[in-house]
């Protein structure tokens, strides 16, 4: 397709929450996605869910974006709760007890996202999440191509993050009929991960291909000056502790790999974490040699001075930045085999890797040389650059969109 022509073609961003601000990695990788959609050179608009504090930063968003911006409050923050007739029509539809499905069936959401259709005549709606299907049946009508973007098997997810008992499995297997219902509605899926990508087809999906953390690109190779020091400042990404998984994974280096490394190793490591909400339970006991930073909002300056990331990845769907940005960076990272989710990663060449606690204390004593260091860096870098670049994501997303257009 030729530039004058591509400029005609219209495609709106449907995506939830409003993801502008950029701080953790799912609104990273939308907010990527809307600008890599303007740099291919498509006439772009998108309609966002906000809470009412997300509209005090509409305006800017849109400035820096340079798209329109329609906002959508959320159904919890206009309402105390649903009216009679949508309590009924979420009682005898099974896919509605996955609340987040049941939020886009609302009347008012619906009603805003087709008179931003009518108007803009989209040739393709991208929608980013699973659960965004009750509005599909709009685009559809309107004539429309569906692209939706997974940034995880959202059930899976679930099962991690909630650890659900009889009532979170019924909500468990409605949200596998959500995840059903889009493999059959989309004209094209985007995976986040390979390993996802054989999982929906598995399901029946035949138009998938996998589409990696879009904010990647950004990061490589900024942090590849590797220093010969002491002690060598360990770190762990976090985003926010109320989100199990990196609660768990900080839990786990606390309790578990710290004390065996101060053991062997006393004053060799200073361990360091990023990242909102830890429990100050766990602060207040964590070793000696741990310090807790919160939020940070100069992530570059704390990362300049970080030797080694420790990702561990105990449970979790989809890929976890605090796994890949470090790798991309150029840091040297230690990591689960189950973080890779069928990415083309060596295991001793590019990343270290590890599952018990004893496994993770062997592979800091191995990252005491310098050398191994430089070594995992390099070799990190160097893989980075075939599988994460800005270039291959616009290839792979524009020949999605080429032949959908075709």
């Amino acid at each position: 397709m030729n530039s004058k022509a591509k400029e005609k073609k219209r495609i709106l961003v449907m995506t939830a929450p409003f993801p502008f601000a950029e701080k953790g990695a799912c609104p990273q990788d939308r907010t990527e996605g809307v600008k890599q959609l303007i740099r291919l050179g498509y006439e772009v608009r998108v309609v966002a869910m906000c809470r009412p504090r997300d509209l005090t930063l509409l305006a800017d968003a849109e400035k820096e974006i340079g798209v329109p911006i329609t906002p959508i409050v959320y159904t919890f923050k206009r309402e105390q709760r649903p009216s009679l007739m949508r309590r009924l029509v979420r009682l005898f539809n099974p896919r509605y007890w996955d609340g987040a499905a049941f939020e886009f069936s609302d009347p008012q959401t619906k009603h805003t996202f087709q008179s931003v259709v009518k108007q803009f005549r989209p040739d393709i709606v991208w929608f980013d999440y699973t659960y965004l299907w009750p509005l599909y049946p709009i685009a559809r009508q309107s004539g429309a191509k569906i692209v939706t973007r997974s940034i995880n098997y959202e059930p899976q997810h679930f099962l991690d993050e909630d650890a659900p008992g009889f009532l979170g499995r019924i909500k468990y297997w409605s949200k596998v009929l959500s995840e059903e219902q889009v493999i059959r509605e989309s004209d094209h899926l985007f995976s986040i991960t390979h390993r996802e990508e054989d999982l929906y087809r598995s399901m029946g999906a035949t138009h998938v291909s996998t589409l990696p953390l879009r904010a990647l690109p950004r990061y490589i190779g900024k942090n590849s000056m590797v220093h010969d020091r002491h002690p060598l400042n360990v770190f762990f990404m976090g985003a926010n502790y109320k989100i199990t998984h990196m609660r768990d994974a900080l839990s786990f280096i606390l309790s578990e790999v710290i004390p065996q490394i101060e053991s062997k190793y006393p004053g060799v490591f200073c361990f360091h974490a990023v990242g909102a909400n830890a429990p100050e339970a766990m602060i207040n006991s964590a070793p000696p040699s741990f310090h807790y930073h919160g939020y940070v909002r100069d992530l570059e300056v704390f990362l300049s001075d970080m030797d080694i990331a420790l990702a561990p990845s105990l449970m979790g769907a989809g890929m976890q930045q605090k796994v890949w940005e470090p790798i991309v960076r150029g840091i040297p990272t230690i990591t689960s085999p189950r973080a890779l989710a069928g990415y083309n990663i060596e295991g001793g060449t590019e990343v270290m890797l590890a599952t018990t606690a004893d496994e993770f204390v062997l592979s800091l004593e191995k990252m005491i040389s310098l050398d191994t260091r430089k070594s995992l860096s390099r070799h990190a870098l160097a893989k980075a650059g075939t599988l994460f670049t800005r270039p291959q994501y616009d290839t792979m997303v524009e020949s999605v969109l080429t032949k959908l257009l075709a």
